[in-house]
């Protein structure tokens, strides 16, 4: 079959974009012509004038929507990869990495970056929204399948689907000892992965007695590392690591003890499996799709306070408690499908697919 995958930005280099392109690798792998769509292969015309296009996601995905719309009668199906699509001639799927892209509900706001933010934020996303939905077009049929990336996402989406985990690839730690105190914290470095919470978190064990140092890793936003240096001017126990290769990544990793994932409703939450597999204990936000990952109360939080005691617990385990917890995170369904990514969206697509040939 020949395939339209559809996404706002495969260059964007987060959790959706790694989904996406495994996604095109499995359908490659088993037979299927794949073409990959983003902002890059459009001729943008007046839309290079859009201030900020390149921050504006919504944006960028109601522009390929637009295009895929009127290519897609080329093409036997068509994946819209980061949420809903528009009507299309050929049957569309839409991947859903957060309950939706068109709605102006609350909760669903919250759950695309407005939790927690003033109203003037909310304001600018509704509006973005209403943009996006009048951009990319009608959407009066619903699609062929719909995948999430949870059932905490399925659930929210008020629709019928699959749940497909995101890839998650075991990667080999530097065979070293573990360093006392430290904590890593992962994800870019933009407001809504609340780093700074990550140091505030940081600084109260440090007051409280632990001796702490807190890595914070990530690709860089130039406005938010001004920010988070800014913050961190005085506290030698924080160590800002941006746009860190692979090593110093992977070397973070195996120096920690503890992980922090302060992200409010993450809809699955990659930078926790990766502290799982290179045996790190994580600590996460109560809510959102992370908790089918660290289904354990006991790492998870609601409240700064909370986060604190939870941290503190996890530097006051025993080595035996600490190995029984990981082993039991590491041991996770949600996990072991995580990592036989390739062959459950195969799977899930199949109702789709004709048999490649």
């Amino acid at each position: 079959m020949k395939v339209l995958v559809c996404h706002p930005d495969l260059r964007a280099g987060g959790g959706a974009e790694d989904y996406v392109h495994a996604l095109g690798g499995a359908l490659r792998t088993a037979g299927h012509s794949v073409r990959m769509l983003d902002i890059h292969d459009l001729s943008l015309g007046a839309a290079t004038w859009i201030p900020g296009l390149s921050r504006l996601t919504l944006m960028k995905h109601a522009l390929v929507a637009r295009a895929a719309r009127q290519i897609a009668g080329t093409h036997d199906l068509v994946i819209f990869g980061f949420g809903e699509g528009p009507d299309c001639p050929v049957p569309r799927v839409e991947i859903r990495h957060a309950p939706s892209l068109r709605s102006l509900r609350r909760d669903h706001l919250d759950t695309i970056g407005c939790a927690g933010r003033g109203p003037i934020h909310r304001g600018l996303k509704r509006l973005n929204t209403v943009l996006g939905i009048v951009v990319a077009g009608r959407r009066r049929t619903n699609p062929a399948l719909t995948i999430t990336n949870s059932d905490w996402t399925l659930g929210r989406a008020q629709t019928c689907g699959r749940v497909v985990y995101p890839p998650v690839r075991a990667r080999p730690v530097p065979a070293i000892a573990r360093v006392p105190g430290r904590i890593v914290s992962l994800g870019r470095l933009v407001p809504n992965k609340r780093h700074d919470e990550a140091i505030r978190i940081a600084q109260d064990l440090h007051r409280g007695g632990i001796d702490v140092t807190l890595d914070i890793v990530g690709r860089s936003d130039a406005v938010h590392l001004r920010h988070l240096r800014a913050l961190t001017h005085d506290m030698p126990f924080v160590r800002l690591l941006p746009d860190a290769d692979d090593a110093t990544r992977l070397r973070a990793l195996a120096e920690a003890t503890l992980g922090l994932h302060c992200y409010r409703h993450e809809h699955f939450g990659i930078a926790a499996a990766e502290m799982i597999l290179a045996g790190v204990v994580p600590v996460v936000f109560d809510g959102g799709g992370i908790t089918e990952l660290v289904p354990d109360h006991a790492l998870r939080f609601r409240c700064h306070r909370g986060a604190v005691t939870a941290a503190r617990r996890v530097f006051t385990m025993p080595d035996a408690g600490r190995a029984a917890t990981l082993k039991a995170l590491q041991a996770g369904h949600v996990l072991e499908r995580s990592m036989r990514f390739e062959a459950e969206i195969i799977e899930a697509l199949a109702p789709c697919l004709e048999p490649a040939g």
